[in-house]
């Protein structure tokens, strides 16, 4: 940063070459103007009347042009965009604080899509009687380079000098040109990443992670996870057993639904490979005799019962097995005990 005088004006220069490529939205808020000697330009005081001067302080006007650095959009076209604003006077204040209005005009103003801009406010003091009274002008450039300090929370804040002091605040959207790649989207400058993608940028491809509780096993084509255990209690008592060993794995668990074919090959292969001859499967009629639905509260779609089964022999048969050597299933008491198998939802996670 370095000041170079033109004019007799002092100019706050910030000469960087631009990025082309970028472009941004911008809040430029006024916060505070001093004229600490309460004069103008001619070193006469504000307010001053057949040469005496009063002491209410200066009615500062303040006339605001910010013209936007040329941005080509083709061969043949340039855009430039000019904002200006008018203020009222703000009266009897040598140090003007800023609020929500510049004199009636809204404070921030709002510049978007540009790639830097020249700001120049012009001072006046009012005068009723005469002519106003030039007091001061100042002046910014902000070229691309010098916005990228401005793209942090709380923007950047600036002091432009010149025989008066002004302080602005300029806070640019951190979203503008979009940090976000491979089609992230970004909100206050932080990105949510598609699927298959991870990273502060989204710039990293993701791995997708499956997991499951200590002890259970990640199966069916990784479609969940499940636990075997020779554990040889009543069907109740299984699909309890069932939720608790899950530890704080935060879906439920519960005896094995089977949805497909797939699935009850696996799981008769899973109670093989442990030696199981038969195992609790969660399929049920007890709350209504011939309606079975699974303990997860499905209703039965896909079956593989032995030929004649489920016959509820003597009326006492509301849950289900499945045998090992043929994976085919059978309607048994409740209060029988084969071994059990448990299911529950796979975690999954993208990881980088």
């Amino acid at each position: 940063m370095q000041l170079q005088m033109y004019a007799g004006l002092f100019v706050l220069a910030l000469s960087i070459q631009t990025c082309q490529s970028e472009t941004y939205n911008s809040v430029i808020r006024l916060v505070k103007y001093e004229n600490e000697e309460g004069i103008g330009a001619n070193g006469q005081c504000c307010d001053g009347k057949y040469g005496v001067c009063q002491s209410n302080g200066c009615d500062h006007m303040f006339a605001i042009i910010i013209t936007s650095n040329p941005i080509r959009s083709s061969p043949s076209e340039t855009s430039i965009q000019v904002l200006q604003y008018d203020s009222l006077a703000i009266e009897n204040a040598d140090t003007v604080v800023f609020g929500d209005d510049i004199g009636g005009v809204e404070n921030p103003m709002y510049l978007n899509g540009h790639r830097g801009f020249t700001m120049e406010v012009r001072v006046d003091d009012k005068d009723g009687w005469n002519d106003n009274d030039f007091v001061d002008v100042l002046y910014l450039n902000m070229t691309v380079l010098d916005l990228k300090a401005t793209l942090h929370e709380g923007g950047q804040d600036i002091v432009i000098t010149n025989r008066t002091r002004l302080e602005i605040n300029i806070q640019s959207d951190p979203c503008s040109p979009n940090p976000c790649q491979n089609g992230g989207s970004c909100n206050a400058g932080s990105c949510t990443c598609p699927t298959g993608y991870c990273g502060e940028t989204c710039a990293s491809s993701a791995r997708v992670m499956h997991s499951c509780p200590p002890g259970w096993i990640l199966g069916n084509g990784n479609r969940g996870c499940y636990y075997e255990r020779r554990y040889l209690v009543n069907f109740v008592t299984a699909n309890s057993f069932c939720d608790n060993i899950k530890g704080g794995w935060p879906d439920n668990g519960h005896l094995v639904v089977i949805n497909d074919a797939a699935e009850n090959s696996y799981v008769q292969q899973l109670i093989a490979s442990h030696g199981f001859e038969w195992c609790w499967i969660g399929l049920h009629d007890m709350y209504s005799e011939g309606r079975y639905e699974w303990v997860d509260g499905q209703a039965s779609s896909y079956t593989n019962y032995k030929p004649g089964e489920p016959n509820n022999n003597r009326g006492r048969e509301d849950c289900t097995y499945m045998d090992q050597d043929s994976g085919r299933w059978n309607d048994t008491p409740c209060s029988a005990t084969p071994s059990l198998c448990c299911e529950t939802t796979v975690r999954i996670t993208m990881e980088c």
